[in-house]
């Protein structure tokens, strides 16, 4: 199983961003190995307050031919699904799915549009997690000074 570990976290964790070092062949073997793994790492409490944002670091290779040689050329980049929001235990399955089909999209965009890149590996995968859980206490209302002028 895809093990997601830790890399960043900030304003005291309340945003993370996990890693996940894979190697698949294809954005199907990808969502199906990815697919439990981001389930479990979501799946905390009955009741969420997060966003989520699913990243993939693909490596596309280009055969690049003339008459005397044959080049072959390698690039990375970084596919990134919209920010969804997660507000209960019954919805990650389905937001997660959605982030994928983004996913699977704008790949598919990228390979078809004629542009010669063939996706060979996918190197890592992203999860950037924000959690909005209330914060106790919430805001205090200071003084302010009125501006006549």
């Amino acid at each position: 199983m895809v093990q997601f570990q830790e890399i960043n976290a900030f304003f005291r964790g309340f945003t993370r961003t996990l890693r996940a070092a894979v190697d698949f062949g294809s954005v199907e073997s990808a969502f199906f190995e990815l697919r439990p793994a981001i389930l479990h790492v979501l799946n905390v409490s009955p009741v969420l307050r997060l966003r989520v944002i699913i990243c993939l670091h693909v490596i596309f290779t280009k055969i690049i031919s003339d008459e005397l040689s044959e080049t072959n050329l390698s690039q990375t980049y970084y596919f990134c699904s919209n920010a969804l929001r997660i507000l209960s235990a019954s919805q990650i399955l389905l937001t997660v799915d959605e982030g994928f089909r983004k996913l699977f999209n704008s790949i598919e965009t990228f390979t078809k549009n004629g542009s010669g890149w063939v996706l060979s590996s996918i190197d890592f995968a992203d999860l950037h997690i924000g959690n909005f859980a209330e914060n106790r206490g919430g805001c205090t209302r200071g003084s302010s000074t009125s501006y006549t002028g």
